[in-house]
């Protein structure tokens, strides 16, 4: 059943634009490294085929201008954690946009890559019980299934850093409109087959 954006945005979604997460992203950047400071990112678990080299942290920051969050990366067909410092408050929004615009990381750890773009993710919704909205382009729905499948895993992970998100249920926005029509959608488990709603759970299994 597809659901007007409107109203969700009267009800509890709210959602924020993919602009808004880029500004707030970029405005981040701007005020670290004005200070002098850059986010410190580390390899928590590394795979074999990843060099050795990257095990070490190359920056340090002050701990109590920064927290630390658990982003997701894809390395091949897998999914590598990797340990970052991020000024704080942390919300859904501006950790997706840090997965999706983490260049930085990926460029620090090579071979990395994320499946999360402007192209396939639109932005973020409200808390509800529990639960997280993500919303996805139409573009989402045209991707092959392990690219779903990983590209779902890095947001699912990554939102398990935020206190009281136990649950993310995907929508999709049928189009691009100040108020596109939004309608929930079935996303790949790694384990469950297709769900509305899915956990850290799901794709705890992808980690290497």
């Amino acid at each position: 059943m597809k659901t007007n954006f409107k109203m969700r945005i009267n009800n509890t979604v709210k959602v924020k634009t993919l602009t808004t997460n880029i500004l707030m992203f970029i405005t981040l950047s701007s005020v670290l490294f004005s200070c002098g400071i850059s986010p410190s990112s580390s390899i928590k678990t590394i795979p074999a085929n990843m060099s050795s080299s990257t095990s070490t942290t190359t920056t340090q920051v002050n701990p109590d201008q920064t927290v630390s969050v658990n982003t997701y990366f894809v390395l091949s067909s897998s999914i590598v954690q990797i340990v970052t410092r991020v000024p704080p408050p942390i919300d859904p929004g501006s950790l997706i946009t840090l997965i999706m615009s983490g260049s930085y990381i990926m460029e620090q750890y090579g071979n990395l890559s994320s499946f999360v773009t402007l192209a396939t993710y639109y932005g973020t919704g409200d808390i509800s019980n529990g639960t997280a909205s993500v919303v996805m382009t139409g573009s989402f729905l045209s991707q092959g299934s392990q690219v779903q499948l990983l590209e779902v895993a890095q947001i699912v992970l990554t939102l398990n850093n935020i206190n009281g998100i136990k649950k993310v249920q995907f929508l999709s926005a049928a189009n691009l409109a100040e108020t596109p029509t939004l309608s929930p959608i079935l996303v790949p488990t790694s384990n469950n087959g297709l769900q509305y709603s899915v956990s850290a759970s799901d794709y705890s299994s992808l980690v290497s």
